[in-house]
């Protein structure tokens, strides 16, 4: 929305105007003052886009209000119309425009032309005030791009400065208008010498056509091609080898001087004259090496090649030197091998092979194992190499490889049938330790069951003596204790309660009723053990396993009672066909190893269940478990984890062969300090 101040002391006057614009422009905001005072506050405070001012005004006048407006900086910029009835004339317009004012208008006010006026007014107070607004964003651009471009500036005298190249600026004619510190060690000279040298001074005659026409080169296209290469004179009347490639410098899109980047070659131009002065020796070391040699180029060509290589390749050397790549003699099926080598082997860093074989394809396509010794030469990118034909060798060492395969399958059949051999062995010799000890056990249970018989017998009887005995002295007691008493009465009552026979007769029973569970556990054993030590008995029958179980329980009950609680948790199973003392053995190791398993006091679960037609039996242990990585390889012969002289690590072998044999499998599952489970499942056989 436009605002128009009008500053008049006729408030009709200020109210037809009013009236007036806001009628025919559209969205005019008017704001009206008495007096020039006034007026500038109201300019001042609310910053019309244009002032309609009334020059015959009490107080200051519309003259004296102008030039205050024009003079304040907050309202210069705000276009003025003066509107008078009394100074028309040229000299009073005079001195309204050096007051400041804008535009006039006379009173009467003619209507069209005020509001011609005030539009144009307006339009030069918002074309200043877009003017003045680009010049705050051009001032700001200016001065941040001023920044940007003293920061560049900055930059680029640092790096100028501290480049490890030579970077030096010359005018059009050659003479030097800066060089960096590089550029005057290399040279000798100082900053002020270097500023009153020409370039073409520092050449050799021989080499100022090549600088001319590259300076001319650079001018028409503003930058060098290729790299160039000159010889420059020292301050000390010493040479360098340089290598350049310059470009123009601009200044506000035109060019001004050059600036060119040398690189100090010097080491490389001598070892490349010595490698010129040395090829001579190399083509004589190449004829009398006695194997095929060649120099090749980076990229792959070869450049010379000795009359060993002709042999190798049939192809003479004049076809071969500058017109043939090394690439054309390898097997499509090496090719890209010996290629990323030859990259490899240039680059910094790089880990290529200088010895390797490959397949060698001459001029009639027979292919020829070669093995190669390759090396790049120093300070240049060429490779020499020596090729030597080993196809008969090759075919030699295939066939020697092959013997050696042949032979290492044998030996490692061999050693399977050796490794076999002796588990049989071990299990042989443990069966036969298991047969003596069985029949160890059989004479001794033998032994031990005929006088276990008499004494079984004899505490019988002695029980009944006893009972008679103790019936008689009881009616003995009755008898006497009938009698009157008198002294001899008094003393055999005396020497009663001396030899306590009350007691006695009373613990006698006791002592007999002891004797004759032990007696029965004694018998109890005897039996288990002669049940136990069958070992000549392989007769396949019927049997209860929970009975075996049992049985074992008992003979090792020894070695389980001070270490842990044996629980059990039988099943209702069938009797089935097998070896029972073959699986004896079986429980017997399982629950010897789940006891020694166990450090100081744990607990050993057993259960036993029919599951899809087989008997199921767990043996499980809180012990210190077995490792994951010990799993696989529990059942192989002689693994052990247990100290020298503990274990022979056939224990669990024979374990699985047995149940093996019964048509069954076992299954193990541990976790380290928790404990194992066995689990042992056979096939119910049933009788026939």
């Amino acid at each position: 929305m436009s605002k128009i101040l009008i500053i008049d002391d006729d408030p009709d006057v200020r109210k037809v105007i009013s009236l007036l614009l806001e009628d025919e422009i559209s969205g005019m905001s008017v704001i009206t003052a008495g007096t020039g005072i006034e007026g500038i506050e109201k300019a001042k405070a609310d910053l019309p886009d244009t002032i309609l001012l009334d020059v015959d005004m009490p107080g200051i006048d519309g003259l004296e209000t102008c030039k205050r407006l024009k003079s304040d900086e907050d309202t210069k910029h705000i276009p003025i119309i003066i509107a008078t009835g009394v100074a028309t004339d040229p000299s009073s317009k005079i001195k309204g425009l050096e007051a400041g004012a804008d535009s006039f208008l006379c009173k009467p006010i003619d209507k069209p032309e005020l509001i011609a006026q005030a539009g144009v007014a307006l339009r030069i107070k918002k074309a200043e005030d877009s003017l003045r607004n680009q010049k705050v964003l051009l001032e700001d651009e200016v001065r941040e791009r001023t920044k940007a471009l003293t920061d560049i500036s900055d930059r680029y005298q640092a790096l100028f400065e501290r480049s490890l190249e030579c970077v030096f600026i010359n005018d059009f004619l050659g003479n030097f208008i800066d060089a960096n510190q590089a550029s005057l060690d290399l040279l000798g000279y100082t900053k002020e010498e270097i500023r009153s040298i020409n370039f073409a001074s520092l050449l050799s005659e021989d080499q100022i056509p090549e600088a001319l026409k590259l300076g001319e080169e650079i001018v028409k296209s503003g930058f060098q091609k290729d790299t160039s290469e000159f010889r420059l004179r020292r301050k000390d009347g010493g040479y360098v080898y340089v290598e350049t490639k310059a470009s123009l410098l601009y200044h506000d899109e035109v060019p001004f001087a050059t600036q060119g980047v040398a690189r100090d070659i010097t080491g490389r131009k001598k070892a490349e004259d010595k490698l010129r002065e040395s090829e001579t020796r190399y083509r004589s070391v190449f004829e009398n090496t006695g194997t095929a040699t060649i120099i090749t180029e980076e990229d792959t060509t070869i450049s010379m090649a000795n009359t060993e290589l002709e042999k190798l390749s049939g192809y003479l050397k004049e076809e071969i030197e500058g017109k043939m790549s090394w690439t054309e003699f390898i097997d499509k099926e090496d090719l890209e091998r010996t290629k990323e080598y030859h990259v490899k082997r240039r680059e910094k860093g790089g880990n290529a092979p200088t010895k390797y074989e490959f397949r060698f394809v001459d001029k009639q396509g027979n292919i020829k194992d070669t093995l190669v010794n390759v090396g790049v030469i120093p300070g240049t990118k060429k490779s020499v190499a020596s090729l030597t034909d080993i196809t008969e060798r090759k075919k030699a060492e295939d066939k020697l490889k092959k013997a050696h395969k042949d032979l290492e399958a044998s030996n490692k059949e061999l050693a399977k049938s050796y490794t076999e051999l002796k588990a049989s062995q071990s299990q042989l010799l443990q069966s036969e330790k298991m047969a003596a000890i069985g029949q160890l056990a059989a004479g001794v249970a033998h032994e031990i069951n005929n006088p276990m018989g008499f004494i079984s017998s004899n505490l019988g009887t002695l029980g009944k003596y006893v009972d008679r005995l103790t019936e008689f002295i009881g009616a003995q007691t009755e008898v006497i204790e009938a009698l009157e008493p008198n002294e001899a009465l008094a003393g055999l009552e005396q020497k009663k309660k001396e030899l306590k026979l009350d007691y006695i007769i009373k613990d006698i029973k006791d002592l007999i009723n002891e004797s004759s569970d032990g007696a029965g556990r004694v018998k109890k054993i005897v039996q288990d053990l002669k049940s136990f030590s069958r070992v000549d008995e392989e007769e396949y029958r019927d049997v209860d396993i929970n009975e075996c179980i049992e049985t074992t329980i008992n003979i090792i009950w020894n070695e389980l009672k001070y270490k842990c609680t044996v629980k059990k948790e039988y099943g209702d199973i069938p009797p089935t066909k097998c070896y029972p003392q073959q699986l004896n053995q079986v429980f017997m190791n399982l629950l010897v190893n789940a006891s020694q398993a166990i450090e100081k006091k744990g607990e050993i679960t057993i259960k036993s269940w029919l599951e899809d037609g087989s008997i199921n039996v767990s043996i499980s242990d809180t012990g210190s478990g077995i490792p994951e990585e010990n799993l696989g390889k529990l059942f192989e012969p002689f693994f052990t984890t247990k100290d020298v002289g503990k274990g022979t690590g056939l224990g669990l072998s024979i374990t699985y062969g047995i149940i093996k044999k019964h048509g069954g499998e076992i299954k193990v599952e541990s976790q380290v300090g928790k404990g194992a489970a066995f689990v042992v499942s056979i096939p119910v056989v049933e009788g026939a």
